[in-house]
Order: structure tokens, then sequence, then C-alpha cells
């Protein structure tokens, strides 16, 4: 796949958004954090995150619920939702076809953490792996945001039709 900004993959509209969002992304920052005093350096903000994405794309969901704040915000290609509860509530079916991920490049800047990996995935249909880039933001040693950008084709290759 050519990632090249003339590609057509990366014009493809599932990335649209986020080209067109990137230059003016404001930093989300709920009420809950802005109480906590507690200043993560960038080495402590990947290690949460890392453990963050070992437990959600392992399956283990209370592990990763237990690294994310309750007024969590997330932004995905299929869902969003403003509350931890209501992000896992929308994962759960996810558990039965992840299984794990494989980090590519992994960068963070001021309580924000972007990883680029491989999703690993298994369906009666077929397995394999996708390309995925998830943002965190971090407050307090939590989780406060998360966005995930795929290309949705990709994703819904190992789905069955409708």
């Amino acid at each position: 796949m050519n990632w090249s900004s003339n590609s057509p993959d990366w014009q493809d509209s599932s990335f649209a958004a986020f080209r067109r969002d990137l230059p003016s992304l404001p930093r989300q920052v709920s009420p809950e954090a802005r109480i906590w005093s507690v200043k993560m350096t960038d080495d402590e903000n990947v290690t949460t995150v890392n453990a963050y994405l070992d437990a959600f794309y392992s399956g283990n969901l209370s592990r990763a619920k237990d690294l994310v704040a309750d007024a969590f915000k997330f932004t995905g290609p299929f869902v969003q939702t403003e509350s931890r509860d209501a992000f896992f509530a929308s994962a759960a079916g996810l558990v039965p076809i992840v299984k794990g991920h494989r980090m590519l490049h992994q960068w963070s800047d001021r309580g924000e953490v972007c990883s680029v990996f491989e999703m690993m995935l298994q369906t009666p249909l077929k397995e394999g792996r996708i390309p995925v880039c998830e943002r965190h933001t971090l407050a307090g040693g939590k989780l406060i945001a998360g966005r995930v950008m795929l290309k949705v084709t990709d994703f819904r290759a190992f789905m069955p039709p409708r």
C-alpha cells in the first residue's frame, strides 16, 4: 500500500477528515483532566498508551478500561462516544476478531501519543493485518481522548457481506 500524499490510498475518504482537520486540531482537555495535578512525562505517556494498546488488542478490555478516564472522548470511523462506558460497550464486538497488534512507529509530544501499527484480525472469512493510526491525549496518567484512523474498506474486507 502506498501512503504518499499523492497516492489513491491517502486520497481515500476515510482519511479526508483527518487530513482536513490536521492543522487545526484542538487540544481536547476535559474538566476532569484540569483538576489533576500530576504531570506525566512523554515516556510515561508512551508507557500508558502501550499498556492500553496491549490490553485492548489482546481482548483484555477490563485492563484497558482501567487506563481510560471516565470522560473519555473517542472518534473513529464507525463510532463516536463521549464516555469510557459508551466506548467500551461499542468495542465489545471486536474482542472475538482482534488478535493483537504490531507497532510500526510511535511518537509523543506534550500529552499526546500517536501510534501507527498493524491490527491483526481473524474472522471466519479471512485473517490478516490492516494499518491503523491511533492518537491519544493523556492527563493524570489516563487516556482522556482517542482517535482511530484506518482504511474502512480494508477493515470491511474481513467482514461477511450483509
